[in-house]
């Protein structure tokens, strides 16, 4: 603009690029001033540990095993009762079985015995 040999035309296409530009930047720096209060308004914060029982847990496997003995032992009773209540028709069948079984065998050895020595 302080140049003599500057066109009219020219200086007033530069003011308006200028004016243009500037009109940008108002708009940049205004969106650019709220972004940065959305991040600050928006600011979270994470805080990561342990609860205190899991920690002490951690740290006390004994204790948390004395605690856990009672029910332990009656998840060890449930099982012990239900493995019986399955065994119990089953032993219906092989109890009798186990004695046909016997039974037979010693028949077998008379059987035997009989034809061994009526053979001599």
């Amino acid at each position: 603009m302080k140049s003599k040999d500057i066109k009219i035309e020219q200086l007033i296409v530069a003011s308006k690029e200028l004016s243009s530009v500037n009109s940008q930047i108002d708009t940049l720096s205004a969106q650019r001033a709220n972004l940065q209060r959305r991040v600050d308004t928006e600011l979270l914060t994470l805080n990561l540990d342990l609860p205190p029982l899991a920690y002490a847990a951690e740290l006390s496997p004994v204790r948390d095993a004395l605690r856990s003995f009672g029910t332990d032992l009656r998840e060890g009773i449930a099982s012990v009762i239900s493995f019986v209540a399955i065994l119990l028709p089953w032993l219906v069948i092989i109890v009798p079985g186990v004695f046909l079984l016997r039974l037979l065998w010693r028949v077998a050895g008379r059987w035997r015995v009989r034809r061994e020595s009526s053979e001599r």
